[in-house]
Parts: C-alpha cells; structure tokens; sequence
C-alpha cells in the first residue's frame, strides 16, 4: 500500500508490506518515483500488494 506523507516539513511516499506491515519511506515527488526507488532496494508489486525484500512475491 502506498500513501502520502508529511513529515518534519517534508512531503514523500509511505510503502507499507501487504504482507508482514514493515513500512519503508521515500521522499520523492511522486508515487512513481517511489515506487521505482523501491523497485531498486528490492521491494516488489505483484497483484495490486507490495511486497517487502523479506517476502518475495
């Protein structure tokens, strides 16, 4: 799952693991740009879920 955030004046992304809740946050312009910053720390999608490096699709 992905949703804005805004943090200590700064706007990003948070990705949340559909399957064990581990959250990961990119501050980056736009969900696309978060999504492919995650795709390089091996985050996947897979079925409309993200999916941390510890649970591979």
């Amino acid at each position: 799952m992905i949703r804005p955030v805004h943090e200590r004046g700064m706007k990003g992304w948070k990705i949340t693991c559909d399957s064990c809740e581990k959250v990961a946050h990119f501050y980056v312009d736009t969900a696309r740009e978060a999504f492919g910053v995650a795709r390089r720390h091996s985050w996947t999608k897979s079925n409309n879920r993200d999916f941390c490096p510890d649970h591979p699709s």
